[in-house]
C-alpha cells in the first residue's frame, strides 16, 4: 500500500482517539473495534517515541483533532515514517485493515429537500453498505 494513501486512512481512522472521546466513542464502536484503533495508535506512538518532532506532530493534532493544517502535518510526519521502515508499514497497514470495520458501522445519510411556495417536494435516498451482527451491541 501507498505509504501516503495509508497514511492518511491511519489518521482518519484514528479522528476518535485523537479527539480523545474515548469513552463515548469505545461505547458506540464495541470493545473489540476500539481495541484495534487503540493498538494502531499505540503503535504510531512507539515510532514516533524516538522522533521529538513527530512525537509533537502527534500531540498538536491532538490538542485540535479537528484543524486540517495540523491533520495533515500528522500524515505527512507518518507517511515519511512508513516509507523509511518496512516493517512499520506492514504494521499500521495490518492495523488499518483490522480498525476499517470501525468505518464500516457507520451510518451515513443524505436527504435533499426542496419545495415551492404551493408544492413542496421532498426527495431522499439511502444509500451505502450495512454489515449487520447479532453479536454487536447498537
Amino acid at each position: 500500500m501507498d505509504p501516503v494513501h495509508l497514511s492518511q486512512l491511519a489518521v482518519t481512522i484514528l479522528a476518535p482517539y485523537l479527539a480523545k472521546a474515548a469513552g463515548k466513542a469505545s461505547e458506540k464502536m464495541g470493545e473489540d473495534a476500539w481495541n484495534k484503533l487503540k493498538s494502531l495508535y499505540d503503535s504510531v506512538v512507539r515510532k514516533f517515541a524516538s522522533d521529538p518532532y513527530a512525537s509533537q506532530t502527534l500531540i498538536r493534532a491532538q490538542e485540535l483533532p479537528d484543524d486540517a493544517t495540523r491533520c495533515s502535518a500528522l500524515i505527512a510526519v507518518l507517511a515519511e515514517h512508513l516509507k523509511s521502515d518496512a516493517d512499520f508499514l506492514a504494521e499500521v497497514a495490518d492495523s488499518v485493515r483490522g480498525a476499517e470495520a470501525i468505518e464500516r458501522t457507520h451510518i451515513h445519510q443524505r436527504i435533499s429537500i426542496s419545495g415551492q411556495s404551493r408544492d413542496v417536494t421532498q426527495i431522499g435516498s439511502v444509500g451505502g453498505n450495512a454489515i449487520l451482527d447479532r453479536n454487536r451491541e447498537t
